[in-house]
Order: C-alpha cells, then structure tokens, then sequence
C-alpha cells in the first residue's frame, strides 16, 4: 500500500502532488470494484473477499472478526493472507488461523473502539497483536509480526447503526492515517452488505411463508368447493311462496330426482310435502336459524325424514328476501355430524384469516385466524359490518372500486392497510371471491386474508438499503470524475495540462493520419511576460495568463483544443484545419490579445503574442504529434526573431 507519510524519496511538489492524487485514484478505484462486486454478493464469503482483493491489491492484507454469541468475543471469519503465511503462524502458535477466537474483555484495547465505533490507527501493531493471543502465547507477538509483515494496522468496527458486527483489521509495512477514511468506507460497505444478505434471507423466508399460505389458502378453497359438491346433505334457497332458489346434487340425490334442473322446477308445497299445510307448520320467522325435523315426500312418493336447518334472508325493509337451509336426512344423522366437524376443523385450521359476509358486508361467518389478525372476537364480529377493521386511509375511489369489482361477480385481489381493534395499523393482503347463485346473482363474499406486515417492513428496509447503495455510488462516482477533471486540467488556466495536452494531441494525430485529414497546431507564447511579473508582481502575472486564456477559448471551435505547454507557452490543437486557416485564427487571437488590457494600481498592463503554425504534412517528415508541434514552436521563434506580436506559419522548405 502506498503511504504518504513522508518516507518517499524527497521529489518536487509537483511529484508529490501527482503521486497522491495517483494513491486517490488507486483507492477511489478500489472503492468503486469493491461497490461493484458486493452488489452480486450472494453470501457473506464473496462480500468479504470481494473487498479482501481490493485491499490486497493495494498492497495491505485484510481479517475479518465477526461477533460470536458469546459477549466479548471475536471468530475469525476471513483474511487475505497467503495460505503459507498462515501455515507459519500456525507452526508458532499451534493454532488454527481460521478457526480462532478471542476475547475482547471491557477496558481491554479493543473495547473502546468497538464500544464507540471508532477506527483506529496502529503505527506498531504489536500491543493490538498481544491482546488477540492468549497469555502463554503472547511472547510470541513479535514473530507473528514479522512472519505477517504486519508492521501498521487500522482497526475498522463493522457498524450498522448502534449495532457492532466485528471489526476489519487491515495490515501492512505501509500504512498510515490517511489510509483511514477509506478501510471505513470498505468496513461499511461489509457491513451494510451483510445487513442486505440477512434481510434478504428475511425476505426470501417471508416469501417461503407466503407461498405456504397460497398454498393452503388453495387447498382450503379446494376442500370448501368439494365439500359443497360432494356434501352429503342437502343445501337450498327458496323463495317464501314455495320455488327453489338453488339446490346441490345431494338434495337432488336425496329425493330422487334426475337433476338439478328438475327438482329446480317443483312446487315444494305440493310435491314435496304430503300435505300442503305441512310446510308452514315448521316455519317461523324468528330471525335466528331455527332447526326442525319433519318428514317430505320423494319423487317417487316416499318418505324421507329430513332435518332442516333453516333461516331467512331479509332486505334493508326487513322483508323476507328467500329461506335458505340445510336438509339431512336423519337415518344418516352419525356419518353426516362427522363429516361436518371434518368441515368446521378445516376452515379453523385455516392459517389465513377467512370472513364470509352477506351482498352488505355484514359478517356472516368468521375462523380462528380472524380474531388473531384482527383481534375480534367471533361473538364481537358476526353480524356487524366488515368496515369495523376499515383504516380510512384509502380514499373513497379505492373502495368504490374493490366494491365495483365484487358487486360485478369478479375476485378482488389487492393489498390495503387495516386496523385492529386495539388501533394497531396492519397490512394485510385479501382475496374476496363472490359467490353467486344459479341465476349468477352475487348472494355473499367470501374473503381471504393474509398478514403481510412484516413483508412490507422488510421490503421498506431493503429499498431504503438499495437507495443507500445507490447513492453511495453516486457519490463514489462524482468523485471519481471529479479527481479526473484535477488529473487532466491545469490549475490556474482551467485548460488541458501538458500531460493530458499530449495525449489529445497524439489522438487527433492518428485521427488525421488514419482519414487524411488536415490537421493544424498553433503554439503562442505571451511576449517579455518576464516584465510582466516584475512590474506588477506575480499574482497579477497569473490574472494576465487567465485572461489571455479566456480571449484566446473565445474564438476557438467546439472542436479544438488549448493546453498550457509550460510557463506562458500554450498550444491549440485544430482538427480539419489547413495552415493558412489557422493563420487567419492566429490573427484573430493576436489581436484580440493585444487590445486586452489588465487594471493595475497605475497603468493596465499589456501583452503581445508570438505565434508559430505548422500543418500536419501527411509524410515521413510528421511521423507524430509531437513532430508538429516541434515544428510550430519552431515557427514560434521565427515570430519572435522578425520582432514579436505577430504570427507565423512553419516553412518546411
């Protein structure tokens, strides 16, 4: 890893400056891969060896110590060192390296920094080292170090909130505090990494649990629909004045008829009773399910004693709308009361909470599931409406469509937020299926309902994560451009610097070269610029070279380009551009310059150009950029050799 320290050989300034903003670059870098591949991380090994490469390959090495279930105390769970530096160390100690744990004891040298989440940085990492061994192996700190080469440390807490997770160690024979920022920014890139991958577990057993309940709730609908097929006892609806409303095949198989359709189409009074009076005798409106046992007659002319359980459906005036009931016939009373507590059992067990209400959403019918997901009781649920769990957080709009849909006979599916008795929001997801008569008129609802809460918390916590990580490489990314917007401009003028002049240069050279193109350079240069520091001093100097940039950037296309050359010397690269068309420029940028005029205390200063052109020539003579630009200062000082402030085109001749 390179420091910065000031253990490098003594250099200028200038290579200092380019060395540390090459280290950034390096670690800016690192960074973004480190980014990167976390992001495909599918488990904690590649998460931490995804950033465990990018610390090595910066030249330090990584372990990762994560936090055991047991208090004060740190499990290696990953490092960077090369497998026969670990062999060593384990000859020494007589431990295994990936297997080992240490205490970290309260007022012991890691617990501050863990306890406060502080990094620290170690010029001698041998106190650090001695308090990971145990106390008969501590004598062994210091060759362990050199085995390592683990002269400086950072210790980085992996933090995730006020929660500890483990601490990144990074070693090295080079590091210093400047490398700090960054080994935090690779420990939180880790842990809000593994923050994701356990709320990605969360998530994946959420939908586990999910697709159990569908599949359930399936199975449940399944076994209801059989039930009423295949129900052994008889179900109806009928109108008061004595017309089936709707019949199953056990009602049609228990009085013997053909089909549906034909016992559909009797007068119950007179073909089903012996007498018609019979039929009134047993009912009463009462408002409540009365249970009586009579006896009917079958199509054939037989009788067959039935128990009826009955009731009446009313509209808002309280008319009776039909009666409907369940007949059993009383000679199979014991198999049939089996096979409905077999019913009762199975839409109990339900895991999902199931409600069936009348066409007004008055609660008909309620399982156990209801009241944990509600808090309703089934005593303080039957016979109100459905709205007493209504949130009122959805507008009218979403109501009015839920109702359209299902008043029209179709299944809603959706999502919603409601409330439970104690005032608690939750979220639930619902199914309401219609279920419609012969005539395929809508008679109730039967709704299914399933907690999600916990799924949209987890789902919120990983969006909130992805937008962190997002903007975390965002920013990463700014930076990234930023720092090379520093590497390629100079500083004062705000054009191209030599370096990165030349590699536009060279571009536009083999641009040329490849399509026979024209290509021109200009280099200028400001005339006895000299006088001009020493008159008005060195920072007025700099003012002059900026505002001679700026007339200079005024006349030039989007197309070419100016760097700085060195001192006051510039060059402008002019692609698709003859000579005598860059003369005509060169004009223009003289006189632009010379009518320019710089405010001082006393009279504004002034400058004057020489400028050289030379022409790109397409033959051996121009084998590259730096040919032509060799030849334009040439032609530079042939300017000022005829007298200065003027501007002249190379004469290869």
């Amino acid at each position: 890893m390179v420091s910065l320290d000031g253990t490098l050989p003594k250099k200028t300034t200038g290579d200092l400056t380019r060395k540390a903003l090459a280290h950034s670059h390096e670690l800016l870098l690192a960074l973004s891969r480190a980014a990167h591949a976390v992001q495909k991380a599918r488990t904690a090994e590649e998460v931490y060896r995804a950033v465990g490469d990018q610390i090595k390959a910066l030249g330090g090495d990584v372990s990762l110590f994560i936090a055991t279930e047991k208090p004060n105390q740190l499990a290696v769970a990953y490092t960077s060192y090369e497998l026969s530096f670990l062999r060593k160390a384990e000859q020494l100690t007589g431990l295994s390296a990936l297997d080992y744990r240490f205490e970290t004891p309260p007022g012991g040298i890691f617990a501050s920094g863990i306890a406060d989440g502080s990094t620290i940085y170690a010029r001698d990492v041998k106190e650090y080292t001695i308090a990971m061994l145990p106390k008969g192996l501590q004598s062994l700190a210091e060759q362990i170090i050199n085995v390592l080469d683990a002269k400086q440390g950072i210790f980085a807490p992996l933090r995730l909130e006020d929660k500890t997770l483990g601490v990144m160690v990074v070693s090295g024979s080079s590091l210093t505090e400047n490398d700090v920022p960054v080994m935090e920014s690779f420990a939180a890139q880790i842990a809000i990494s593994l923050h994701n991958l356990n709320l990605t577990r969360q998530m994946q057993n959420e939908l586990a649990t999910r697709q159990r309940a569908e599949e359930e709730l399936r199975r449940s609908e399944e076994r209801y629909r059989t039930l009423f097929d295949n129900m052994m006892d008889g179900i109806y609806r009928s109108t008061h004045d004595g017309r089936f409303v709707d019949v199953n095949a056990a009602m049609v198989r228990m009085f013997g008829y053909s089909s549906r359709e034909e016992l559909m189409a009797v007068d119950i009074k007179k073909e089903l009773y012996f007498l018609p009076e019979e039929r009134g005798s047993h009912i009463l409106d009462t408002g409540r399910e009365e249970i009586e046992v009579y006896r009917m007659k079958r199509k054939d002319g037989s009788e067959i004693w039935v128990e009826d359980h009955g009731y009446y459906v009313h509209d808002e005036r309280g008319n009776i709308l039909y009666h409907a009931g369940m007949l059993r016939d009383v000679t199979t009373r014991k198999k049939e009361e089996e096979s409905a507590l077999l019913q009762s059992a199975a839409l109990e067990a339900a895991a999902n909470a199931i409600a069936i209400t009348d066409i007004k959403g008055t609660l008909q019918w309620v399982n156990h599931a209801w009241f944990e997901l509600t808090g309703y009781s089934k005593e303080e649920s039957i016979g109100r409406n459905m709205s007493i769990v209504k949130s009122h957080i959805h507008d009218p709009k979403f109501y009015k469509e839920l109702w359209g849909t299902i008043l029209a006979g179709r299944v809603w599916r959706g999502e919603l937020k409601n409330r439970r008795k104690d005032g608690v929001l939750y979220d639930e997801e619902q199914t309401i299926t219609p279920v419609l008569d012969s005539r395929g008129n809508v008679t109730h609802f039967i709704a299914i309902k399933l907690d999600i809460t916990k799924r949209k918390q987890t789902e919120a916590a990983l969006e909130q994560a992805r937008r962190e990580l997002e903007q975390a490489n965002l920013d990463l990314k700014k930076a990234l451009e930023h720092e090379q917007h520093l590497s390629h401009t100079d500083a004062l003028t705000g054009v191209s610097n030599r370096r990165h002049l030349f590699e536009l240069a060279a571009h536009e050279f083999d641009v040329a070269k490849r399509y026979e193109h024209p290509l021109s350079i200009i280099v200028f240069d400001l005339d006895h610029f000299k006088n001009v520091n020493d008159t008005f001093g060195h920072a007025l100097g700099d003012r002059m070279l900026q505002e001679v940039t700026r007339t200079v950037r005024s006349q030039l296309r989007e197309v070419d380009l100016i760097g700085r050359y060195g001192g006051e010397e510039f060059v402008i690269i002019l692609p698709m551009t003859a000579a005598r068309q860059a003369w005509l420029l060169a004009e223009r940028i003289r006189a632009g310059v010379e009518a320019l005029r710089v405010p001082t205390d006393g009279e504004p200063a002034a400058v004057t150009l020489s400028i050289g052109i030379a022409e790109m020539l397409h033959t051996r003579q121009d084998k590259s950029a730096e040919d032509v630009i060799r030849h334009a200062d040439e032609a530079m000082y042939a300017a000022k050799q005829a007298g200065r402030n003027r501007a002249v085109i190379f004469d290869a001749e």
